[in-house]
C-alpha cells in the first residue's frame, strides 16, 4: 500500500485528458490513493497541505519547493468559422479591438494583455474573463468571440465544435505546466515515480 497522495490541479484541464491521465497513473501505481482537488489559481493554496501540485506559469520562490516543467503549452487565438464570417477575420492585432474577446485569467497574466509572438504584449479589453480555458474554447466554438486558449491543436476543442486559429504566428506564445512538491516531501520516491510517469504519459499523448 503506497498510501494517499493529495494532488491539486488547475481548473479547466480537459476532462478527457484528466480522466485518461488519472486512470493511467492509477494503473501504474495500483497501491496509491489520489486525493484530487481543483483550483482557479493553485499557487494560492501553497499553505494548504498537499503532496503534489500541478500549476501553470512560472514557479514560486525556490525556497521550500521542488518544481519541474512537465510540458510547455502553446497559446493561440481561436474562433468559430461562423463568428469570423459574421464579424470579419482580424488580419492585424489592432483589428482585435473590434471583436468580442474571451480572456483566460491564469497566473496573474493574460486577463488584460495578450502575448505577441515577436515579444511584448497587446493590451485588450475583454468581454469575458475566466480561469477555465475549456469554458473559453466552448464559448468560442459557440460563436461567442475570439479566445486565447492553451494546448496543442484540438486539446481544448470540445467535441462537435469547430475552431479555427486566428492571427497565427502573430498573437500567441507558450506557458509551462509544472509539477510542484514541498521540499520536505520532494524526495519521496512515490512522488518522483508519479511525476516521471506523468511526464512519460504526456509525451505518449503527444503533449510534451
Amino acid at each position: 500500500m503506497l498510501g494517499t497522495l493529495k494532488m491539486i490541479m488547475p481548473v479547466g484541464m480537459p476532462a478527457a485528458v484528466r480522466v485518461h491521465a488519472l486512470r493511467a497513473l492509477q494503473t501504474m501505481h495500483p497501491g496509491i490513493v489520489l486525493d484530487v482537488s481543483e483550483a482557479d489559481e493553485p499557487l494560492t493554496l501553497l499553505r494548504s497541505p498537499f503532496d503534489i501540485m500541478l500549476h501553470l506559469g512560472p514557479s514560486p520562490s525556490r525556497d521550500g519547493w521542488f518544481s519541474r516543467v512537465l510540458m510547455r503549452l502553446p497559446l493561440s487565438l481561436v474562433a468559430s468559422p461562423a463568428y469570423l464570417e459574421r464579424e470579419g477575420t482580424p488580419t492585424t492585432p489592432a483589428d482585435l479591438a473590434g471583436h468580442r474577446l474571451l480572456a483566460w485569467r491564469v497566473a496573474g497574466r493574460y486577463a488584460n494583455a495578450w502575448p505577441l509572438a515577436d515579444g511584448g504584449s497587446l493590451p485588450i479589453t475583454p468581454a469575458l474573463l475566466s480561469a477555465n480555458p475549456e469554458l473559453l474554447a466552448t464559448l468560442a466554438g459557440g460563436d461567442g468571440g475570439i479566445a486565447l486558449v492553451p494546448g496543442v491543436p484540438g486539446l481544448f476543442q470540445p467535441p462537435g465544435l469547430e475552431l479555427v486559429p486566428v492571427l497565427t504566428g502573430v498573437v500567441g506564445g507558450d506557458i509551462a505546466l509544472r509539477a510542484l512538491t514541498p521540499r520536505a516531501t520532494g524526495a519521496d520516491p512515490r512522488l518522483r515515480a508519479l511525476i516521471d510517469n506523468a511526464q512519460r504519459l504526456l509525451a505518449r499523448m503527444g503533449m510534451a
